[in-house]
């Protein structure tokens, strides 16, 4: 919720030197960081601890009990601009198929209105071949879902009607 996101905006002033932080997405359960580190590798592990830390602490006060993570934090390098993209695209429709979802960076993005914290945005916009071409492929991973899902509803309907027609003949 915004406790994180005061968070990174004025506890982490530290690390923005350090990192450059292009989009996220926050829920109840897990976060997603694009983050570009540069030639600091400490800075991640410094980033992820802090933001765990935070996280940990927002959902305490939020009245959340128990386990918040897993275990350690996942990352993973990436190195070419096809896989940036879909990392994007990944990013901001994590939370579904609604890349207006409050608390990810698409909604700031696509109304360019983007947080001085998130300082790594306008490279990752422009690295990902712009705004538009994000969009697109938004819309394209949206409506690739539903053409999953719909084949999977129709497959379970047609796996019911041969189960019954099975047991219609014994």
């Amino acid at each position: 919720g915004p406790g994180i996101e005061e968070f990174i905006a004025k506890d982490l002033r530290w690390l923005r030197e350090r990192i450059e932080l292009g989009s996220y997405c926050l829920l109840t359960t897990h976060f997603h960081l694009l983050v570009r580190t540069g030639d600091d590798p400490g800075a991640l592990a410094e980033l992820m601890q802090s933001v765990k830390s935070a996280y940990t602490r927002e959902c305490r006060a939020r009245g959340r009990t128990g386990q918040i993570f897993d275990g350690p934090y996942e990352a993973d390098p990436i190195a070419d601009r096809g896989r940036l993209r879909r990392a994007a695209v990944y990013v901001h429709l994590n939370a579904g198929d609604d890349p207006t979802y409050r608390y990810c960076s698409y909604p700031g993005w696509s109304a360019g209105r983007i947080p001085v914290w998130l300082n790594g945005a306008e490279r990752l916009i422009e690295s990902i071949d712009g705004l538009e071409s994000h969009e697109t492929a938004l819309r394209r991973t949206i409506a690739a879902r539903r053409a999953r899902r719909e084949v999977d509803a129709y497959a379970d309907e047609l796996a019911e009607t041969i189960r019954l027609l099975k047991a219609g003949r014994g």
